[in-house]
């Protein structure tokens, strides 16, 4: 029998001693009776997909579709809650969530991704980012011979002084800093990697290569 996950509607992210938490009605739980207000333990792992985040606590999984999300002095928590907590001051880029938006701007993107790679590049992979996005990062095309598959899930594990961004199907992982994204993980099965920076802001981009600075819609080539 398949076990349905408990959900959180009239939810918020908040910091308490330190650790990340969420906060809301729990529905669809098999040990709290639906609409009790719960706070989570320590969340350890953030999923970001196009209607719901995914929470990961030590014990549990918690969906918080964005259409239950509730507002915190103003902010849009349910955009990026994270990015609130720890006091950034960007503008953040909400459109890409917007209902009824999320299917265009996936094929216009995969479209524009598909025309970075150049035509020798038999295997290959564009991670897409902007200074206005959540944590940097905004999708991931992969080409391999002729085949194209495109994704913008990307999974967060929150820490005490720096968040890492993982790129699910990949070894790719990295700490997103000011205007930096600092790559810890590097997958060497990929022959070509492509990184770009979509926004208006320069990026610097820490890799095995050394690091490399990617002015507003620039992209960056490494081939192994």
């Amino acid at each position: 029998m398949e076990t349905v996950m408990a959900e959180l509607r009239n939810w918020y992210m908040a910091t308490q001693d330190g650790k990340l938490t969420a906060h809301g009605d729990v529905y669809f739980s098999d040990k709290i009776e639906d609409g009790r207000l719960i706070q989570t333990t320590a969340v350890q792992e953030i999923t970001y997909l196009s209607d719901r985040l995914e929470v990961r606590t030590q014990n549990s999984v918690y969906e918080l579709p964005y259409a239950y999300h509730r507002l915190v002095e103003g902010i849009d928590t349910n955009v990026i809650p994270v990015e609130y907590l720890q006091g950034k001051q960007e503008i953040l880029d909400i459109s890409r969530w917007t209902e009824g938006a999320v299917d265009e701007r996936r094929e216009k993107e995969k479209q524009e991704m598909s025309r970075v790679i150049e035509e020798e590049d038999k295997d290959a992979v564009v991670l897409r980012f902007s200074s206005h996005a959540a944590y940097y990062y905004l999708a991931m095309l992969v080409k391999h011979d002729d085949e194209i598959s495109y994704s913008d899930t990307y999974k967060v594990q929150p820490g005490t002084y720096d968040d890492s961004v993982l790129i699910p199907d990949t070894l790719f992982a990295c700490h997103p800093g000011f205007e930096t994204m600092t790559f810890y993980s590097w997958d060497e099965g990929i022959g070509t990697v492509y990184l770009e920076n979509a926004g208006e802001d320069a990026i610097s981009f820490v890799t095995p290569y050394g690091t490399h600075r990617a002015e507003a819609h620039e992209c960056l080539k490494f081939k192994r």
